[in-house]
């Protein structure tokens, strides 16, 4: 735009237009940012799982305290925002004490189960132990969830 004086320069609907073109862009990459971010945390929870069950069958099969057969070698606790693995079989379910530990950004289901254990015995087989109030589970079911990404569900081996 040319004035009177001669000068040139951008008008203010030109101004707004490249302003609303602008925060339509932000807003869409915005939207597709939060899908890639839940995606990465739920791909990351579940590497965490998979270490938790890799440490689990370690602790078992290592059984440091010479815990007898059929008795559980090492527990795996999941419970909201944390998992962890215990030598032997915990009082409690907690993470306190726990040899291993970890802190998953996506929700971690094991049985359908917000808390839930595993416990396995020195030849690294899954058993029923209590711990706390609890019954550890055998059911190697999971799933894992985040804000409205479509859940992942598997196995864990």
């Amino acid at each position: 735009m040319v004035s009177s004086h001669g000068q040139r320069g951008i008008g203010l609907i030109e101004l707004m237009v490249v302003v609303a073109l602008m925060l339509m862009l932000a807003l869409g990459g915005s939207a597709l940012t939060a899908s890639w971010v839940d995606q990465a945390a739920m791909r990351q929870s579940q590497a965490q799982l998979r270490q938790a069950m890799a440490e689990l069958k370690a602790q078992a099969l290592r059984n440091p305290e010479a815990r007898p057969m059929g008795e559980a070698a090492a527990v795996l606790l999941s419970l909201p925002g944390r998992l962890c693995v215990h030598r032997g079989r915990p009082d409690e379910l907690a993470c306190a004490g726990a040899r291993w530990q970890a802190s998953p950004p996506a929700r971690i289901q094991l049985a359908e189960q917000d808390s839930a254990c595993l416990a396995m015995d020195s030849a690294g087989q899954l058993l029923d132990s209590a711990v706390g109030a609890g019954l550890c589970t055998t059911e190697l079911a999971y799933r894992i969830a985040r804000h409205k990404e479509e859940p992942v569900n598997g196995w864990l081996e």
